[in-house]
């Protein structure tokens, strides 16, 4: 039932191995930045609400991370579209259109979930505790759904790259000050 979206899950997945290297230097070098910038430049010494301030950065600096790599896949799907042509592949594919979208939503949250293991990572380092507990995972595994399934609209409408850079500015742009 659903072997469209396992194989479309699974061709995205092969590719990610594929680049996994670059993946995760990409999505280790904004939060690093972030957490050096704000967390030991500006940040240094302050506190929030009685809390060491990277207590306070590193919750915000994952979800913003998690949001931009989840929703990164409309960039992914577009290079995808416009030149390999793979979108006309899956729509003759005997699957139905929704587990198109399944197959790269799970995907997308797969990369969303690389700059959470990171900054947990990044948090170790910095002695900082982060709790993940099971209302946090399910809230991160929604935030991820959510942006991902962004991603795939964004880039079903847009017509061009340009528009996709437009579509970024008004969408994700304001979202990474809102968290």
């Amino acid at each position: 039932m659903l072997f469209g979206a396992r194989g479309i899950f699974l061709r995205e997945i092969l590719i990610l191995r594929r680049k996994l290297i670059k993946t995760l230097l990409a999505s280790a070098v904004s939060p690093a930045l972030f957490l050096l910038a704000f967390g030991f430049g500006v940040g240094r010494g302050a506190s929030v609400g009685g809390h060491d301030y990277l207590s306070f950065l590193l919750p915000g600096l994952l979800t913003m991370a998690s949001m931009n790599q989840s929703y990164g896949i409309a960039t992914e799907i577009n290079i995808s579209r416009f030149y390999f042509k793979v979108f006309e592949e899956y729509l003759i594919a005997p699957f139905g259109r929704w587990q198109i979208v399944l197959g790269e939503m799970g995907y997308g949250m797969v990369r969303g979930l690389i700059p959470v293991v990171i900054i947990a990572f990044y948090s170790l380092l910095c002695g900082v505790s982060l709790h993940f507990s099971p209302a946090f995972v399910l809230a991160l595994l929604l935030h991820l759904a959510i942006f991902s399934l962004l991603g795939i609209l964004a880039a079903m409408i847009v017509r061009s790259h340009a528009d996709q850079a437009t579509v970024n500015a008004f969408l994700i742009t304001p979202m990474m000050f809102l968290w």
